[in-house]
């Protein structure tokens, strides 16, 4: 087990190398120049030049990026080309309102729609597998923000149970600090949900319809101990996939819901960079989501070989 874990981490070193290099160039692809949002129009010539020098911008496009990556390895991220503050000041603030978002979003789809896949599979053609599949494709269909205004109108405008946006820290109390969640992580969770719905009953089909479970049901033993004990462990493979992917998906669109919802992560830091051109910041903030992506697919690989361990042999 511990040769397989060290193969995938040795794996994940050029992919964080290519991904490095492809973000870097992608960056600078985009059209706008970030000097000039800086200093408007009304800027002279001088003044334009002047402020690139500063910035290191009229350097070679390879000594930026070699520039780049020496302070990647310190551990710097740089500074903000518009605001003029490191990095890492703009982002960790921010890191901790994107990752509850995007963890409280990952439990509802776990909690909601593997038992609702697993209820559907057991019932299947049956009212609780047609209503499934119905939310289901409902989920899919709907767009993010939509469902937001939606919530946000019921929930928060009509009944005033949830607040209609805005972001108040734990300090301020546990459950004050997860009311401006409950409706981001619903409008985050409702396609994933949907997704590892339908994934789990897909699953689920297909392992009881094994040799061994029509075995099992011959000898006895309870529906119940059937679906949970033995059909479910061995239908985790792809829904475990579904989840991991999913994670690092919601961490990388949760742009649409952080505006819908005013609330100050990451996707909100990320918009408004683009808007202003700032690289160092958008450069930043790509490459955590990717990063955490990575590892993300790293652990699922893990979970692959505690569940089945024949992934790991078969890798050898």
């Amino acid at each position: 087990m511990f040769r397989y874990i060290v193969k995938r981490l040795l794996h994940t070193i050029p992919t964080l190398f290519l991904l490095a290099v492809g973000l870097f160039i992608l960056v600078r692809v985009v059209p706008g120049d970030p000097v000039l949002a800086m200093v408007g129009e009304n800027a002279t010539p001088e003044q334009i030049e002047g402020l690139r020098e500063q910035l290191h911008l009229n350097d070679p496009i390879y000594t930026q990026f070699l520039t780049w990556l020496g302070d990647l390895a310190r551990g710097d991220f740089g500074n903000s080309v518009q605001l003029r503050r490191p990095v890492t000041d703009l982002i960790m603030p921010r890191v901790p309102v994107t990752l509850t978002l995007a963890l409280l979003a990952t439990l509802l789809t776990v909690v909601l729609a593997i038992p609702a896949g697993v209820v559907a599979a057991a019932h299947k053609g049956k009212a609780a597998d047609r209503v499934a599949l119905s939310a289901s494709l409902v989920g899919v269909s709907v767009p993010s923000f939509f469902v937001g205004m939606m919530l946000m109108l019921v929930f928060a405008v009509n009944l005033r149970w949830f607040p209609t946006s805005g972001y108040r820290p734990l300090s301020e109390g546990l459950w004050t600090s997860l009311q401006g969640f409950v409706l981001p992580a619903i409008t985050l969770g409702a396609l994933y949900a949907a997704i590892v719905t339908r994934m789990s009953r897909t699953s689920m089909l297909e392992v009881l319809s094994q040799d061994y479970v029509v075995t099992a049901q011959a000898s006895g033993f309870g529906r119940r101990r059937i679906l949970y004990r033995h059909a479910l462990k061995n239908a985790l493979i792809p829904i475990v996939t579904v989840v991991g992917l999913n994670l690092g998906s919601l961490l990388g669109g949760s742009l649409v819901t952080e505006r819908v919802f005013n609330l100050p992560g990451l996707g909100t830091l990320l918009l408004s960079s683009i808007e202003r051109r700032d690289y160092p910041v958008i450069q930043a903030i790509v490459l955590l989501v990717t990063l955490t992506y990575v590892v993300i697919n790293l652990i699922v690989d893990i979970v692959y070989a505690m569940l089945d361990p024949r992934v790991r042999y078969a890798d050898k």
